[in-house]
């Protein structure tokens, strides 16, 4: 799960394999595979990393 910040500061965590689309306007708008929309703080850079490079860096941190 990555954690999120929603626009009035709550964190949230989500499943990245809930995220079926990631939108960028003045804010980065989440659409989730629901139907849903989560705008949040994080930049579509920052969610991208914490999808796919999160996961990389938690195992290797195991492995050791």
């Amino acid at each position: 799960m990555i954690p999120l910040t929603s626009l009035n500061g709550n964190k949230k965590y989500l499943r990245p394999s809930h995220i079926l689309e990631i939108r960028k306007t003045p804010d980065t708008v989440l659409v989730l595979c629901n139907g849903n929309c989560m705008i949040v703080k994080e930049t579509v850079e920052e969610v991208l990393d914490m999808i796919f490079v999160t996961p990389s860096c938690m195992a290797a941190e195991v492995l050791h």
